[in-house]
């Protein structure tokens, strides 16, 4: 298995107006469907190991392997370890094979 090292950035930070900044992409989100272990901020050494369910600006959700769900501020988190890359989207897991020359005679004659 190959392992990727991450440390978390800052989070989102409130402006002086009062608002919220808002980043406009997430750096976590390459973490999807991934089988990570968290580190935490602790300096007990604490982490869990599981797949990344969900992510936004403020938590993580972890679904370990005994299936228990925990959900994770982001501050917590000192480290993010990869173990296993989460599942590519759109037609990235889509195996194509070439038609055959009879499939395309017959909608070739069909058509009019």
């Amino acid at each position: 298995m190959s392992e990727e090292l991450a440390r978390i950035p800052e989070t989102d930070g409130q402006s002086a107006s009062g608002e919220i900044a808002r980043r406009p992409s997430l750096p976590l989100r390459k973490y999807q469907d991934a089988r990570v272990t968290i580190h935490y901020n602790s300096g007990q050494g604490y982490r869990d190991t599981g797949t990344v369910t969900y992510i936004d600006g403020q938590w993580i959700e972890l679904m370990k392997d005994n299936s228990e769900l925990i959900l994770i501020p982001v501050l917590a988190i000192r480290l993010v370890v990869l173990l296993e890359a989460g599942k590519t989207g759109g037609d990235g897991d889509i195996l194509l094979r070439p038609a055959d020359s009879r499939s395309l005679e017959k909608i070739e004659s069909d058509t009019p």
